[in-house]
């Protein structure tokens, strides 16, 4: 005997959206961890700063510039609590990764940055190293002296410290 099940529009919409939900869920399971943005914290220039000693301590002369980037970077401007670091280097070809790991940071990915929107740039504008600190909540980013990617953070930051200045509007 088949029986036969009416459902009714409410239900029907209902088990529409339950699995439009599901495949939510989903995506946010393989899109990763949810970034928290936080109050600007006054303590992110003085990590920053340690850090930086501990980079210069390590590093040496291959240190062409350390800057701190970012929004933890801008004063005032909320963002995730995440010290970013650029390093500058003559080249990712020869540069003292040994000595950056035995600090305490470890090799990761990406190994290029996104390419802005309306821009196309060879791949070694946007090549990079990336390392996460093994201590706390921080980021190196290794980058070329010159290139695209390694200027690029720096103006970022700038510009968004004028705004909060209001020395300038981006928007």
């Amino acid at each position: 005997m088949t029986r036969s099940i009416r459902l009714s529009v409410p239900l029907l919409l209902r088990s529409r959206a339950l699995a439009t939900i599901a495949r939510m869920c989903d995506w946010l399971e393989m899109a990763g961890p949810i970034i928290e943005i936080v109050p600007y914290r006054r303590q992110w220039r003085s990590q920053y700063a340690v850090l930086a000693a501990l980079l210069c301590d390590a590093l040496g002369d291959a240190v062409i510039a350390l800057h701190h980037i970012g929004s933890t970077a801008v004063p005032d401007l909320v963002a995730k609590d995440v010290i970013d670091i650029q390093l500058t280097v003559a080249s990712l070809a020869d540069y003292p990764y040994q000595r950056i790991e035995a600090v305490g940071f470890e090799l990761g990915k990406p190994t290029t940055d996104h390419c802005p929107p309306g821009l196309t740039l060879p791949r070694q504008e946007l090549a990079k190293r990336f390392y996460k600190y093994r201590h706390s909540a921080a980021n190196l980013h290794v980058r070329e002296r010159g290139r695209f990617n390694q200027r690029y953070p720096t103006a970022l930051s700038g510009l968004l410290a004028d705004a909060q200045n209001g020395c300038c509007r981006i928007w």
